[in-house]
């Protein structure tokens, strides 16, 4: 695909400058790890039992660790070593949790991490066909794809919507219409719990549908909305799903434009 700069209303063609070694790609990736993916930083060649991680990450937003693997060729098996990873942390949980409270002076505890939404990501400039269909035709291990299988889960925003009731979804369905509205770069995260709306990566606000309301957590800190109405609820210090400290619960549509416009207020605080 080809990109273009506009200078003083002319597209001049962006020359693809590869890169030398693979160790420019990790450090690119590094540096901008919370911008490209919205994850948290935990440690550099992470070598475990034989096994050295390019990458660990974290994801505070989902809770769960990621472990990214970069690659300047694309003579490599995706989804064996993918498999083989996600089972290696799976099995050694501890021990993960252990390098996350050393690198990042945390008390992470096992209880306090999803692990069902542990993920690999590989980083390279070209994927060949063959990686791309390779979910297809997997050689790795039974051992490690059951691992991986029972533990790891993909949630769908059908799962949520599935648990609520007709006039909730209908409720819900306006809301996300709103946001996906303001910017094209809002996607849509569905999580274990909630339902992320997520601006270039970082979570702006969750979303749990219940049989018959709805809560919503926005991301920012208590305070930094103008809520004249005392809607949101402050649970900087309560445990609660989602991320934020508001917490709002809707049951019907008759504050909706308001809400909509401490939303509204959110994304212009996550767009600056």
């Amino acid at each position: 695909m080809l990109l273009y700069q506009i200078n003083n209303g002319k597209m001049e063609e962006i020359k693809e400058k590869p890169f030398k070694k693979e160790i420019e790609l990790h450090k690119l990736c590094e540096d901008n790890l919370e911008n490209i993916f919205g994850l948290k930083f935990v440690k550099r060649e992470f070598n475990f039992n034989n096994f050295r991680l390019d990458t660990l990450a974290f994801d505070e937003a989902n809770k769960s660790f990621v472990i990214i693997e970069y690659k300047k060729t694309s003579n490599f098996s995706v989804i064996d070593q993918g498999y083989a990873y996600l089972s290696l942390m799976l099995n050694n949980k501890a021990e993960f949790i252990l390098e996350y409270n050393e690198s990042c002076n945390n008390s992470l505890k096992r209880e306090d991490v999803d692990w069902s939404q542990s993920k690999v990501i590989f980083v390279s400039p070209v994927f060949n066909n063959y990686q791309k269909e390779s979910i297809n035709t997997v050689a790795t291990t039974s051992e490690q794809i059951n691992t991986v299988n029972k533990e790891v889960v993909v949630y769908t925003e059908e799962e949520h919507l599935n648990k609520s009731s007709e006039e909730i979804v209908e409720l819900y369905n306006t809301i996300k219409e709103f946001i996906l509205g303001l910017d094209d770069a809002i996607t849509i995260k569905p999580k274990k719990l909630e339902i992320g709306f997520a601006y270039e990566n970082k979570i702006m606000l969750d979303i749990h549908l219940q049989k018959r309301a709805l809560k919503m957590w926005l991301n920012t800190s208590f305070g930094s909305l103008d809520d004249s109405k005392g809607i949101g609820r402050d649970v900087t210090n309560i445990g609660h799903w989602g991320n934020g400290d508001y917490e709002i619960q809707i049951s019907n549509d008759d504050e909706l434009e308001y809400i909509f416009s401490l939303i509204k207020q959110l994304y212009r605080l996550k767009s600056k």
